[in-house]
């Protein structure tokens, strides 16, 4: 940060952001603060524009700032997050280390180098806080195998700036239920030296290579530990699972689950997308993340991208090749799905399912009955009206309706909105099922053009129609809110 007034910034501390619950200094929220003849001045980092909450942040500033003595006016401007500085802001918020495009939280502004250990575990380091920050490490052991992590090759890099120290961990398997107790040993450990003030650790999974050479290191075969492990269902590591439906296909179900699903990434949450879609998938298309799952003992890694963990039949088969499968082995891959797969815990889970009301809605229902359901449609009766059958189901089956999102509304033309499909047929249905209507999405090339390349238009903060699906994933939260630091 720069023009800070420290004096200011330590007023602000206890300041939160209303959505996100964290303190605005520790989330690099402040850019610059300063005061002259009476009157503060303070530039404010937004996440997102048209935050429903900042002019109850600004209030809440004004508030805290005025009651300093001699201050008699607070003057508040405003700019947008970079893409980079919203990364860092969600890895704040998880405690991760940051690119150092944001200030003022652990582990931010941190430079990160390869760490210098040989594969004894000797330590090559010369620079006397990297070399101090490793020794630390090599006395804390991986608490499955009883080895130091150093030792292991676990430790993958490390940052040091200023007190903030970052270290990035790679574990033998995903999902490793022992994270806490490795970040709070490394924690702890690091924070004996008295010139440590911030530790963030991050993780990330070895290579089969490096699996490999771990299991050589304790005897030539893999851990009980990594054998002994059994996958839960996905009910057990997401906190919301949205299944995403409709009645018929073609309306742009899987485009809105990618996008609503990268929209609350790019928030700070953990999300996962199952593609139960099995004839049609197409998210690993449209999400851009590709791949092919490696397989454990019998159980599948989704492929991850920022925050977005990913599970598709598209993983396993060509793009091009026919799924012809009957009921009994539909039911079968979607249960593996469900069951076989090592997500990581996850504060959403987005499900898009096939159009209609077949055996792929009836398991998922069956498995996930904590599950919620909402519709996609586009205006016109022949779509709405499918829809409801859609609703139907999910009442028989007791899954809690969500609300409806309706697609390709309209196009634009010279601020003209054309409705080429109609009117009012999504929020006809929404009023006909007693739930809301979530938003409106217009017809848009660049929709389209960013599906076909991989790159979901909610990650363009600068077009209109990303900020529709952000509002949208406002509506989600608003709904339902999600504790991210739980």
């Amino acid at each position: 940060m720069t023009n800070i007034d420290q004096k200011l910034l330590e007023i602000l501390k206890p300041v939160k952001d209303p959505e996100l619950r964290y303190s605005i200094v520790k989330l690099g929220m402040v850019s610059s603060l300063s005061r002259q003849n009476g009157i503060v001045n303070l530039s404010l980092k937004l996440p997102l524009p048209n935050s429903p909450s900042e002019s109850e942040l600004k209030n809440e500033i004004r508030s805290a700032l005025s009651e300093l003595e001699g201050v008699t006016g607070v003057e508040i401007s405003t700019t947008l997050m970079s893409d980079e500085e919203r990364l860092d802001l969600a890895n704040k918020i998880h405690g991760r280390p940051t690119t150092g495009g944001a200030a003022g939280g652990s582990g931010s502004n941190v430079d990160f180098q390869p760490a210098q250990i040989d594969e004894k575990g000797n330590i090559l380091e010369t620079d006397p806080l990297r070399r101090a920050v490793i020794e630390i490490l090599a006395t804390i052991d991986d608490p499955e195998i009883n080895k130091p992590l150093t030792e292991l090759g676990m430790v993958k890099a490390l940052g040091i700036e200023s007190g903030n120290v970052g270290v990035q961990i790679l574990l033998t398997v995903p999902g490793c239920p022992l994270k806490d107790k490795i970040t709070a040993d490394i924690t702890n450990g690091l924070k004996t030296l008295d010139w440590v003030e911030n530790v963030a650790v991050d993780f990330d999974v070895m290579t089969e290579q490096q699996r490999q050479r771990v299991a050589e290191m304790v005897g030539g075969a893999e851990p009980d530990a990594w054998k002994g492990r059994k996958p839960a269902s996905a009910g057990e590591y997401a906190k919301r699972i949205i299944v995403v439906a409709s009645g018929k296909g073609g309306v742009g179900k899987s485009t809105t689950t990618t996008n609503l699903a990268f929209a609350l990434a790019e928030q700070g949450y953990e999300v996962g997308i199952l593609d139960a879609d099995v004839y049609g998938f197409s998210i690993p298309r449209m999400s851009g993340v590709h791949g092919r799952p490696r397989v454990n003992n019998e159980m599948m890694e989704p492929i991850r991208k920022g925050r977005v963990q990913v599970m598709s039949m598209g993983y396993f088969v060509d793009e091009d090749a026919a799924v012809i499968w009957r009921g009994p082995l539909l039911h079968k891959a979607i249960n593996q799905f469900i069951t076989d797969v090592l997500w990581e815990k996850m504060d959403f889970l987005f499900i898009d399912l096939p159009p209609g009301t077949g055996d792929v809605t009836l398991t998922l229902a069956t498995a996930l009955p904590q599950a919620e359901m909402l519709i996609v449609t586009t205006p016109q009766p022949v779509a709405t009206h499918v829809a409801g059958r859609v609703a139907r189901l999910a009442e028989r089956t007791k899954l809690k309706l969500l609300g409806v999102v309706e697609n390709m509304s309209y196009l634009e033309i010279n601020g003209e909105k054309d409705r080429i499909f109609g009117e009012g047929g999504a929020r006809d249905l929404s009023k006909k099922l007693g739930i809301p209507l979530l938003g409106e999405i217009p017809l848009d090339k660049k929709i389209r053009e960013r599906s076909d390349e991989g790159r979901p238009i909610v990650t363009d903060i600068n077009l209109p129609s990303a900020l529709i699906y952000k509002q949208i994933s406002q509506e989600l939260l608003a709904l339902a809110p999600v504790d991210i630091s739980a």
